[in-house]
């Protein structure tokens, strides 16, 4: 794994101690609490619904902090991610037959029943709280950024390995397969922004 999805360089030692249990704890979630696959079409659904939410929302709040670092690029791929993941986010409700009309505001995890679904609390690709510290810099950004994508990929794999259901299978696999796009085209970016 390239050096940018290593812990960055935190501005603070708070910020480090934050990395250290939130990520790392994330990083070892698998599909289920009790290790079970998940066999439901609608659980593994809801679950996509919270991990999109989530990837939305962190997306907007690293692009908010990294907003006057002059770095337009990033930001505006921040932005797009965001967006896709608002697209993912109502394709998975749409097809579930819900529709929330969500507001972009996050939500209490104890409300939300696909949070039994992630072992941490968090879904794979919410980024550490710190994302939102005003000291963060565009390499950090794109680090948490790409942690969160790898993760977000790697429980979809897990899913759709671990899944005795067919149908979750394929899901989960298409899902892992777009959230090798993010990965890539993050790496891309990062190797731009670092040159």
């Amino acid at each position: 794994m390239a050096a940018w999805s290593a812990a960055p360089a935190a501005s603070s030692a708070r910020a480090t101690a934050i990395w250290s249990g939130t990520i790392r704890a994330a990083v070892s979630a698998s599909p289920s609490n009790s290790g079970d696959a998940m066999n439901a079409v609608e659980q593994f659904l809801e679950a996509a619904v919270r991990l999109e939410r989530d990837s939305a929302l962190r997306y907007d709040e690293l692009a908010d902090a990294i907003s006057g670092h002059g770095e337009a690029e990033v930001v505006a791929f921040f932005r797009e991610q965001a967006l896709f993941s608002r697209r993912h986010l109502q394709q998975a409700e749409n097809r579930i037959g819900k529709r929330e009309n969500w507001d972009g505001v996050e939500e209490e995890k104890a409300a939300d029943p696909a949070v039994t679904a992630f072992p941490t609390g968090e879904s794979p690709e919410a980024a550490a709280i710190w994302a939102a510290d005003a000291h963060l810099s565009v390499k950090d950004a794109m680090a948490l950024a790409l942690e969160a994508e790898e993760r977000g990929r790697d429980y979809y794999a897990k899913v759709a390995t671990a899944s005795e259901d067919p149908e979750v299978r394929v899901l989960a696999a298409a899902f892992a397969k777009e959230e090798t796009e993010h990965v890539q085209a993050l790496k891309k970016l990062i190797a731009r922004v670092k040159a």
